[in-house]
């Protein structure tokens, strides 16, 4: 499940990038058995979608930056990104 978010977080920014948005908004998709602190902080807020895009896979993959804003933040995470209305 994991993998399968990661790249629609980045397909849906990109798609929401060509429609002329700026932003997108952060929630959880479904429940976490062990919610992590990390992005239990991002939950409800509105990012840049360049960060979005720029952080993907950068918290949990290869040169691993723990400051970057990456969603999904890992394994079992169930947070993704939706169109601010």
């Amino acid at each position: 499940m994991t993998e399968f978010n990661t790249w629609h977080v980045r397909g849906f920014a990109k798609r929401l990038l060509f429609e002329g948005q700026t932003q997108c908004e952060v929630y959880r998709a479904d429940t976490a058995v062990e919610p992590r602190c990390e992005c239990i902080s991002w939950e409800g807020k509105h990012f840049d979608i360049t960060t979005i895009i720029e952080g993907h896979r950068k918290r949990y993959h290869n040169n691993v930056n723990k400051h970057a804003i990456s969603i999904p933040s890992g394994a079992n995470c169930h947070h993704t990104i939706k169109r601010i209305k």
